[in-house]
């Protein structure tokens, strides 16, 4: 199964912006190596490359986002659960 994670922050300077980001990409990747199996739910989880984007916003601080594929693996007996 894959699923994408959004991480997406605001603040005041380019510098603030990718420090908050790198903290927020730290937080998640520590809590998913921290349970990789999601409590027994998948066998395990694969985190792809994120990719990176920055949002201009009128009149509001930029955006800057990342998105993170992740592909959960595990065995079922029906293609559809």
């Amino acid at each position: 199964h894959r699923a994408i994670i959004e991480a997406v922050v605001s603040c005041g300077t380019a510098a603030s912006r990718d420090g908050a980001l790198d903290g927020l990409l730290t937080t998640i990747g520590d809590a998913i190596a921290g349970t990789p199996t999601l409590g027994g739910l998948v066998d395990w989880i694969e985190i792809g490359p994120a990719s990176f984007e920055t949002l201009a916003i009128e009149g509001a601080a930029p955006l800057k986002g990342a998105t993170i594929p992740l592909t959960l693996h595990y065995a079922t007996s029906s293609p559809l659960s």
